[in-house]
């Protein structure tokens, strides 16, 4: 199994799992692939940071910042993703404190995630990493007849 396969693992089950994620549909191999070379390209630009949890000889978990453009070149957005049975038990807690490391090293000011209210696990997280609520949007996403409200949290760097 090579990386492509892998992310293509972890969005997948995530898709069929039904989780309260932006993503909403099964990947091809063709579009993880070429997702990959779009990640590795922007982090060889240094547009990007990207980050994987390996068990059990797969990909379990992935995270990454990514920088935004023009004046707000100092801000990089960012997101995790852990497969099923290893939630809960610290890995996305020690790849947030390693996105935020190499955030700093990469000359990023703030970071920013933004949750779905209903992931109540992430946003315990970010607390607890010490990213602050700064912004409450409702009814950002529609899931099968109901609204859910979108929370951003930021950290200064």
């Amino acid at each position: 199994m090579d990386d492509s396969d892998g992310l293509l693992e972890l969005n997948n089950s995530a898709v069929v799992e039904d989780l309260d994620i932006e993503q909403r549909r099964i990947l091809s191999r063709e579009e993880a692939t070429a997702l990959l070379q779009d990640l590795l390209a922007r982090t060889a630009r240094k547009e990007a940071l990207n980050l994987v949890a390996i068990a059990d000889s797969r990909i379990v978990a992935y995270a990454m910042v990514m920088r935004r453009k023009g004046f707000s070149s100092h801000v990089g957005e960012f997101g995790i993703g852990i497969t099923k049975g290893y939630r809960g038990i610290g890995i996305g807690t020690a790849m947030l404190q390693e996105l935020i490391t190499s955030s700093r090293e990469l000359g990023l000011k703030i970071l920013i995630a933004k949750t779905f209210a209903s992931n109540i696990g992430m946003r315990q997280v970010l607390e607890r990493s010490g990213f602050r609520e700064v912004g409450h949007i409702p009814r950002t996403y529609e899931r099968r007849g109901r609204y859910i409200d979108e929370i951003v949290s930021a950290l200064e760097l």
